[in-house]
């Protein structure tokens, strides 16, 4: 009888612990209106063309034979482009739905036009962090009221090219 208390007590100590977990691992997570969910598809399914680009979709992308830049370049796009969605999702700046539509859809457009000038080679695919570091600039610039023209005026030609087109 001792035994069986012993493993109900166990049985209901992991339960209760593994509940705090998933409540834990939950409040991270950026909740996304259901109205804008389709934009932040949208932002998800270029990233997956992107990730494409390469020869096949496997959440990695190749552009080299290095594989730390491979990873840097698969973080960008992944994880980076991910975070700036939650950001626009937190932003108080960005306050009104149209607004975050907005943003996405210059996130989204950024990740497209990236992938045609990498297809025509006007731009090269290890120049995409760099890219994304001044697609956030722009954002951060844009939801705070000022000017883009001084960021696009020093970035290098095609990320200013895209740039320019985005914004």
């Amino acid at each position: 009888m001792h035994k069986e208390n012993y493993m109900r007590i166990c049985y209901i100590l992991t339960f209760i612990i593994a509940s705090y977990i998933n409540v834990y691992a939950g409040a991270d997570t950026v909740k996304v209106p259901l109205f804008r969910q389709y934009f932040h598809d949208k932002v998800n399914i270029e990233q997956r063309i992107c990730d494409k680009a390469d020869g096949k979709q496997d959440f990695m992308l190749h552009i080299g034979s290095n594989d730390e830049i491979n990873l840097r370049v698969t973080d960008v796009l992944f994880r980076k482009v991910d975070e700036l969605q939650d950001w626009v999702e937190t932003n108080k700046d960005i306050s009104t739905n149209n607004d975050k539509i907005r943003f996405l859809s210059y996130l989204e457009n950024s990740l497209r036009l990236f992938r045609i000038a990498w297809k025509k080679k006007e731009i090269l695919p290890v120049e995409f962090p760099q890219l994304m570091h001044h697609i956030e600039a722009n954002l951060i610039t844009q939801a705070t009221g000022g000017s883009i023209v001084p960021l696009i005026n020093q970035a290098p030609y095609p990320i200013a090219k895209i740039n320019a087109d985005v914004f």
